[in-house]
């Protein structure tokens, strides 16, 4: 049975993915695209049909960027020939996934000269949990009755992208147990870097920990401590980690407590990430069911 993937990433990935796809599609739809910024818990709908003149279109509609009010929100459409289409979309068939940039992070509730003074090392997840239900309220709206069942999980190694994957697992459905398959290309980069050039060189530089404290992943260096989503709020190793006032900490308390409770089901799979080498092509290929790649293969050919 195909089903629809949600994928939690961050907001240079967004950005350098879909300048990717405007740096290889022969027509898109909008061309000012390169500089535009993504907010917390921004909701991405992707629709991948072929076309009948052996064209095939992606379409890209943002459902919710943190804010229900907002009339206005981005969207594009790009066209493929198929060899482009194939870099993206091994198969060729249509698809539907969703990506949502993580919930605010510790890092987030910094502000000013102190967010540089005291970094903190791959911060938890502070986001409440009102701005969760909207998002999740946002993906279940925009469904329509021929998509499939959301059964595929995905997240970047960063630890307040697996627990924004947690929670919105969570309002899917309490009771079943489910994986969060973690994915080395969805990590956040040092920046974003226009036709598609961070799916290289920076990937590798932010998995191996050089690049600034926030987007370095402690479950990297050990990650039988990270396999469930106990085990990641549990692990706080890390310097800085200063929030700017008593309330922010309460919160950050509170949130830590109901997230740990909830999502004591959810596995944390790490397999992609352990069986070097990372993949060398686009996140994508790995979200064409049934036929994902077996623990260990590459993704070469």
């Amino acid at each position: 049975m195909s089903s629809i993937p949600i994928i939690v990433w961050h907001q240079a990935r967004a950005r350098c993915f879909l300048n990717r796809c405007a740096s290889l599609a022969t027509i898109v739809q909008k061309t000012d695209q390169a500089n535009i910024k993504f907010k917390n818990l921004s909701v991405f709908r992707f629709n991948f049909k072929p076309q009948s003149n052996q064209s095939y279109i992606l379409t890209v509609n943002e459902i919710y960027d943190g804010d229900v009010e907002t009339q206005n929100r981005f969207s594009n459409k790009f066209t493929f020939t198929e060899d482009v289409a194939k870099q993206f979309f091994p198969r060729l068939e249509s698809m539907t996934f969703y990506t949502v940039r993580h919930g605010r992070g510790e890092h987030n509730a910094i502000k000013g000269w102190r967010k540089f003074v005291s970094p903190t090392l791959d911060p938890l997840l502070v986001e409440e949990d009102t701005r969760i239900n909207q998002c999740w309220n946002a993906i279940q709206k925009s469904y329509t009755s021929n998509d499939d069942p959301i059964l595929m999980w995905y997240s970047s190694p960063l630890r307040r992208a697996i627990q924004t994957c947690a929670r919105l697992m969570y309002h899917y459905n309490s009771y079943t147990k489910y994986t969060i398959t973690i994915l080395p290309y969805l990590i956040e980069l040092p920046k974003a870097v226009k036709n598609g050039l961070c799916d290289d060189a920076l990937v590798n530089r932010a998995l191996n920990s050089l690049g600034n404290s926030e987007n370095r992943s402690t479950c990297l260096s050990d990650t039988n401590r990270c396999k469930t989503i106990g085990q990641i709020f549990q692990n706080q190793n890390r310097r800085g980690s200063r929030l700017s006032s008593t309330d922010d900490k309460r919160k950050q308390q509170q949130l830590r407590k109901l997230t740990a409770k909830q999502n004591s089901n959810i596995v944390v799979d790490w397999d992609l990430i352990n069986n070097k080498p990372y993949p060398s092509k686009l996140f994508t290929y790995y979200l064409q069911p049934p036929n994902r790649l077996k623990r260990g293969q590459s993704q070469r050919r």
